[in-house]
């Protein structure tokens, strides 16, 4: 980066949190050094000093409020009447270290009108990245609220970057006048590891081996249902391991999905860190996105699951149960790095689980194409030209 440019980059949760964002976060300020970025994100302890995570220095924010990281809507009222306190400690650390520019990521809407309101205070150019659509996913009081701050900050931001194709096209065509300040900063990755080959012999007597990993919620709910029920209808043959922060008591829960069946392990959480290992020893993986659920459609069609990054890294093939109209289905089959099923249909996933399970050759094709797929994400790549990007739009 320009040694006259200093970042700020504020996210709501930054490592060790295990969510999608942290992990997006980390991986782009890897290839920062220390002097050049000032990281800070939310934390649930009250008073943090700033840590190094894996070669960056993050700033840690008490905001998060909840009983042993569930129940946060219940807390809703009070971690808005607690903001004047963020706001001050971001105040703070803006002063401290005079960065030249703000750069703020959602999905908080919460830690979205800070970085706005830090934008307006110190007079900081303002850049913002969304994961997620954020309005669009808003009903009620919640919508227009959101509806007037997300104008606000498209019209403060010099650059609005997406995660996705699919979320810049939809932007570009919901906002016209807007169209320049829209660019693309898809999820990244900044090495290659090392691959186990796995081989599925015919004629052994052990099951095939299948893993999931990643959250489990609205975004991917109905397609995970499904895929466990194949899953356990094949029992006889499959066992499938599931690697996610989402409990399996507060999934039955919350959602009534009950993962007591058969062919089925929970396995718990796993750090990012340790994905790639975890999934060496699997013959194939299963990624689900959801076709319908709690969130407005438009969300379906456009996120893109950050769990795809690690599986195409994995080596081993990779069945997805997606819509035909998201934009993860039409990446998938333009790279043709995934066997499809379309179809909200469990007997379809059972037939193309034992497609893939006998089609040794499809199985290699799949995974030579996932190695040429995944270098669109390659971390110092995407940094090169979200640097570009910034550099020449804080100097225009």
């Amino acid at each position: 980066m320009d040694k006259r440019i200093k970042i700020f980059y504020l996210s709501w949760t930054v490592p060790p949190s295990q969510g999608g964002s942290a992990y997006i976060t980390h991986q782009l300020l890897k290839n920062f050094s220390k002097e050049e970025v000032i990281a800070a994100g939310g934390s649930k302890h009250i008073i943090l000093k700033p840590q190094l995570y894996d070669g960056v220095q993050y700033h840690y924010i008490f905001s998060e409020i909840n009983w042993r990281g569930h129940g946060a809507r219940f807390f809703f009222a009070l971690r808005w009447l607690i903001f004047p306190l963020v706001l001050f400690r971001l105040s703070k650390l803006v002063r401290n270290n005079k960065p030249d520019l703000l750069f703020v990521t959602f999905p908080d809407g919460y830690y979205l009108f800070a970085g706005y309101l830090l934008s307006l205070f110190f007079d900081l150019p303002l850049f913002t990245y969304f994961h997620n659509t954020y309005a669009e996913n808003r009903k009620g009081l919640f919508a227009w609220i959101s509806r007037w701050l997300q104008t606000k900050v498209f019209n403060r931001s010099l650059k609005i970057f997406t995660m996705s194709e699919g979320m810049m096209a939809y932007y570009s065509k919901e906002y016209p006048k807007l169209i320049k300040k829209f660019e693309v900063l898809q999820h990244t990755f900044n090495e290659i590891p090392g691959q186990k080959e796995s081989v599925i012999e015919e004629d052994t007597k052990q099951k095939i081996r299948l893993v999931f990993i990643g959250t489990i919620n609205q975004s991917n709910l109905d397609a995970s249902r499904r895929v466990f029920e194949a899953v356990s209808k094949m029992s006889e043959f499959c066992q499938l391991d599931i690697y996610s922060p989402s409990q399996k008591q507060l999934l039955k829960i919350k959602y009534g999905l009950d993962l007591e069946i058969s062919g089925i392990h929970h396995c718990g959480v796993v750090n990012q860190e340790e994905v790639h290992k975890i999934l060496q020893p699997y013959d194939l993986c299963l990624l689900a996105h959801g076709f319908t659920g709690g969130y407005d459609e438009i969300e379906y069609r456009t996120i893109f699951p950050t769990r795809c990054i690690p599986l195409l890294l994995s080596g081993k093939p990779i069945l997805a149960h997606t819509p035909s109209y998201a934009f993860l289905t039409h990446f998938l089959k333009q790279w043709d790095c995934a066997e499809i099923v379309e179809e909200a249909s469990v007997e379809k996933l059972c037939q193309t689980l034992q497609f893939l399970i006998h089609d040794k050759n499809r199985r290699k094709e799949l995974i030579a194409n996932q190695a040429n797929a995944v270098k669109y994400f390659y971390g110092p790549d995407v940094f090169l030209q979200w640097k570009s990007i910034l550099v020449e739009s804080f100097k225009s």
